[in-house]
């Protein structure tokens, strides 16, 4: 997804004069032409990350639509208060484009890993979720939302499904149908679920953001099955915004995403999507016991 998000900034610094692109030391390397063609407006400040949303700030403070750019874990847990006062607070529009996911970086410990980011975020208010699930979709969203004035949040992963879906801000897109579960997966993991539920009479739905539109009827005349919840981060998210379009059912959807609990061993992405029961394996025998 790196390469399409060089080429998304592309197409966004050439259109005016209105954005500038933050780094914190990542994707450099990438950028290279851009930052000989506009050097004013790619930006590498270094190890940073707190120092480095201030900046954007003031940017966005004279009108100019900041892209800031890090792994997850820096961009996003360490200036999580900077987000929140200098962005949500001031009500400033930015795009926070981040890298590494849940645990992308599985063999550097949970230093790199960051599967808090999203129910963090979502306590802002008005910020945009997106998760996508393939390189095209991610070109799709930025290149559509990337100047719509919010504060937009852009989960980038290098594990991608197979297919790509080009859903607008919110939809909610039927994937298989079934009739004894309905099933909710997020982004990246939806090729995991497919794989593990192809088999099961449930019907699944794929989200690549939040927060959801009109999309959500689907569940509103559900409440006899099962609705379940599968997120490749800390569960919470897509539950927090359900509920608040669903309040006057009784539904108790069940979430299955990343295990708060610490992997210690390193290994690769695979070894960790064992650990948290995100693999398909996992996947079908939880929602086998839950149907």
């Amino acid at each position: 997804m790196r390469k399409k998000f060089v080429i998304s900034c592309e197409k966004m610094i050439n259109q005016g004069n209105d954005s500038v692109v933050i780094l914190g030391d990542i994707g450099v390397y990438g950028f290279r032409n851009l930052e000989h063609q506009f050097p004013s407006r790619i930006l590498n400040l270094g190890i940073m990350e707190q120092s480095m949303v201030g900046v954007g700030a003031g940017f966005a403070s004279r009108g100019i639509i900041p892209t800031l750019h890090s792994i997850a874990p820096f961009l996003i847990e360490r200036a999580f208060e900077q987000i929140k006062v200098d962005f949500g607070y001031q009500k400033f529009p930015a795009n926070f484009v981040s890298v590494g996911a849940s645990f992308d970086y599985a063999s550097l410990g949970c230093t790199h890993h960051c599967p808090a980011d999203l129910p963090i975020l979502s306590n802002i208010p008005g910020v945009n979720l997106f998760v996508p699930g393939h390189s095209e979709e991610f070109s799709n969203m930025f290149d559509l939302n990337w100047n719509s004035m919010s504060i937009n949040y852009f989960r980038l992963s290098e594990n991608e499904n197979n297919n790509f879906y080009l859903n607008k801000l919110g939809e909610v897109k039927k994937i298989k149908s079934g009739r004894k579960a309905i099933v909710l997966a997020v982004g990246p993991i939806l090729d995991q679920a497919l794989l593990g539920l192809s088999e099961l009479d449930v019907e699944i739905h794929y989200i690549n953001s939040m927060p959801f539109g009109s999309d959500l009827k689907i569940i509103t005349d559900l409440e006899n099955i099962p609705v379940i919840i599968i997120e490749p981060y800390y569960s919470g998210p897509v539950l927090g915004k359900i509920q608040n379009q669903t309040f006057h059912l009784n539904l108790k959807p069940v979430q299955i995403g990343v295990k708060k609990d610490f992997s210690l061993n390193y290994g690769t992405y695979k070894t960790h999507l064992n650990f948290h029961e995100l693999d398909a394996e996992s996947l079908s025998r939880k929602v086998r016991f839950l149907i």
